[in-house]
């Protein structure tokens, strides 16, 4: 079991081992595993809690994720289109005590984590970064060498095959408007 999945309102499908499972009872806790590939409705809001809630991500609408592996090391996701928001703590992994890693992986773009607060949104072709607190490493999949730091109240945005721009500071009404709206 990777983590539990809490639907907030709207609809949400839960597809694992090719099996579809349709949520529409909001409150309810649903465990969730690796290879687990989560599609949001209209209107939706999930969030997930894994590696002992020390990682807590909230999907919007329309969003399609999947949870690629969540272990003692690190954990990884991918989504092709959608929105997310991101709360991870720092933890260190308690067979290496190294530092866990935190990965999102979209189409053009993969997001690494620090420990921190962030919105990643991509629609296939073009994903946009904004951290809200920490510091998050962000680098094209064409060009995983080349990373841009975004550092807090910053926002970055890369296309499929261009490294990510600059960051630049985003101002507090539009950070707001980025977290509470689809």
């Amino acid at each position: 079991v990777a983590g539990t999945l809490v639907l907030e309102k709207g609809i949400v499908k839960l597809r694992r081992n090719l099996m579809d499972r349709i949520i529409q009872e909001p409150g309810k806790e649903i465990s969730i595993s690796e290879r687990d590939e989560i599609q949001t409705g209209g209107g939706t809001r999930v969030r997930l809690f894994l590696s002992q809630k020390k990682e807590n991500i909230l999907l919007y609408s329309n969003t399609f994720f999947t949870i690629a592996e969540v272990s003692q090391e690190k954990s990884e996701f991918s989504f092709p289109i959608g929105k997310i928001r991101c709360l991870v703590k720092p933890t260190f992994s308690t067979i290496s005590k190294i530092k866990r890693k935190f990965r999102v992986r979209t189409v053009t773009a993969i997001v690494g984590v620090k420990g921190t607060d962030f919105v990643v949104e991509t629609s296939g072709s073009t994903t946009n970064v904004l951290t809200l607190d920490g510091v998050v490493d962000f680098a094209n999949v064409a060009m995983p060498d080349v990373v841009v730091e975004v550092a807090e109240n910053q926002a970055s945005t890369t296309t499929k095959a261009q490294p990510p721009s600059p960051p630049v500071e985003v101002p507090e009404e539009t950070r707001e408007k980025i977290t509470s709206e689809d």
